[in-house]
């Protein structure tokens, strides 16, 4: 995994699967980004923010963004403590949702001018504010199965990739 190295605004911190030896400190790596599975997780991670932005329109109104919202391989959850999303707000959000990953529309992810370090996703004039990287076009997230269940009486919305 990488982190924001929270000392050094331009640094990253490599979080490594092994120990890395005392005699290695401070030498030259070579990193191999797994681009498949990255991948995946933009597109999922893109997913999840239009699916909000479009269950929002559907709503008619702001909502809050989910309290929990994690990527696995090939899925995508967002859970929320809103009695308001309903089976019936979800099918006609996914309806809105096959038809705008058809769109093209492209993605957009700047950083805020205001906050060093804080960053903007913004696509078919939604905006939310996230880090996280991206696809470019929302085409890209292609053919998903997107369930709505409860649990614990919390909504949850899964997005899978087909």
């Amino acid at each position: 995994d990488t982190l924001k190295d929270p000392y050094n605004e331009e640094g990253i911190i490599m979080i490594t699967a092994e120990k890395v030896p005392e005699n290695a400190k401070g030498q030259v790596v070579l990193c191999k980004l797994n681009w498949e599975f990255r991948y995946k997780q933009m597109r999922l991670h893109t997913a999840a923010h239009l699916h909000h932005s479009l269950l929002e329109k559907m709503a008619g109104k702001s909502l809050p963004f989910p309290k929990v919202s994690d990527i696995q391989d090939g899925f995508v959850f967002n859970r929320y403590e809103n009695s308001e999303i309903t089976a019936e707000l979800v099918e006609k959000t996914n309806e809105a949702f096959r038809a705008a990953i058809s769109s093209w529309a492209e993605v957009k992810t700047y950083p805020d001018i205001a906050k060093k370090g804080f960053r903007w996703w913004e696509c078919l004039g939604y905006k939310i504010p996230c880090g996280g990287t991206h696809i470019k076009n929302i085409s890209e997230i292609d053919k998903v199965e997107i369930k709505y269940n409860t649990k614990k009486g919390m909504p949850t919305i899964n997005i899978k990739l087909d």
